[in-house]
């Protein structure tokens, strides 16, 4: 059930909130958003591991809508405008196989040897599980000032969706 909110907060966000976002800040600073929002939320998660809060992690399980949709969704719809009618449906698979997919995978990998090497597996501590959260905080700073600098949004994409 406490990891239910998240999916709440995510059904919530994509019927009524990023829409907006995307209508008045476009899709770059809609990701940005959302890039940030994945900071915020794995600080919090690895505050709340030594502090004990509850309340803190359950605002950090509920942020995942919006971490979520504001990456994920707005990018499915950035590939939308971007790509004809008559491949759309293959450049959304595509999209899905390499963040769903590869990206997950290889992602899980990474990280699952990492918390294996920072937490362990006896003698695990709350300073432990709060360096483990840190990296992936890092990681999402990291790549959110790439994004950031690299990604340029022409007028045509920060508007409606184009058919």
């Amino acid at each position: 059930a406490f990891l239910s909110m998240g999916q709440w907060a995510e059904v919530f966000v994509l019927a009524f909130v990023v829409g907006v976002f995307i209508k008045k800040l476009g899709i770059k600073w809609t990701i940005v958003v959302g890039l940030a929002f994945w900071v915020v939320r794995y600080s919090m998660m690895g505050f709340s591991a030594t502090s004990g809060s509850v309340p803190l992690l359950a605002v950090a399980v509920i942020m995942h809508g919006f971490c979520y949709d504001f990456v994920f969704v707005a990018g499915y719809l950035y590939v939308d405008r971007k790509v004809n009618k008559e491949v759309r449906a293959q450049a959304q698979g595509l999209l899905v196989v390499f963040t769903q997919g590869i990206g997950l995978f290889l992602g899980s990998q990474v990280f699952s040897r990492i918390h294996g090497q920072v937490v362990g597996s006896e003698d695990v501590t709350a300073s432990a599980w709060q360096t483990f959260w840190w990296i992936p905080a890092g990681y999402v700073f990291v790549l959110l000032a790439v994004f950031l600098f690299l990604f340029r949004e022409g007028k045509a994409d920060s508007g409606q969706v184009e058919t």
